[in-house]
């Protein structure tokens, strides 16, 4: 895989000034942690599963990574186990 397209490249570069932005660096980075998903009542694999799908909302869909902000939809998707 010789030389992306300029697009491509573009893109990459558009994504890590977003993350960059948005001082995200991985899971770790969001402001809330596996404790506090417990304390929601979450269990065993659903822990790892909400924290990833938070990660996603703070990173695609303009969530404030805040606690309360973050809690707030974790307790959604606890109302409605499907969603994760």
């Amino acid at each position: 895989m010789f030389g992306q397209p300029q697009e491509d490249i573009e893109e990459l570069r558009k994504i890590d000034q977003e993350l960059s932005s948005a001082n995200l660096q991985g899971l770790k980075s969001i402001d809330i942690d596996g404790v506090d998903l417990i304390k929601l009542g979450f269990e065993g694999e659903a822990v790892g599963s909400v924290l990833n799908k938070l990660y996603q909302a703070v990173l695609c869909d303009g969530l404030a990574n805040e606690k309360e902000s973050l809690l707030e939809r974790a307790r959604t998707y606890r109302d409605k186990p499907d969603h994760f």
